[in-house]
């Protein structure tokens, strides 16, 4: 599980990385994603715990030529042998 905390330094983190291979500043990211500039601000600020809501998230991600699902993919793993039988119960 992640933490609340961690999960917005994973949103910021992306958004910083992407932003600077696109060349784009909080601003030019604020017009391109048709947000505010305060908006964005608050994404990026380390010291904001609010998380922008998915609309937003869309936005910017369209900005950003970014897909959403980068805020979302999950790690899945091949289950044992063990860990199969468990779960049926045998």
């Amino acid at each position: 599980m992640i933490e609340p905390a961690n999960a917005k330094q994973v949103i910021r983190t992306v958004l910083v990385i992407s932003m600077a291979r696109n060349g784009l500043t909080e601003d030019q990211l604020a017009a391109e994603a048709k947000i505010s500039p305060l908006t964005v601000r608050h994404i990026l600020d380390s010291e904001d715990t609010s998380f922008p809501t998915i609309k937003t998230l869309i936005k910017v991600c369209n900005a950003l030529d970014l897909p959403l699902s980068t805020f979302f993919k999950v790690k899945v793993r091949q289950a044992t042998e063990r860990e199969i039988i468990l779960v049926k119960g045998e």
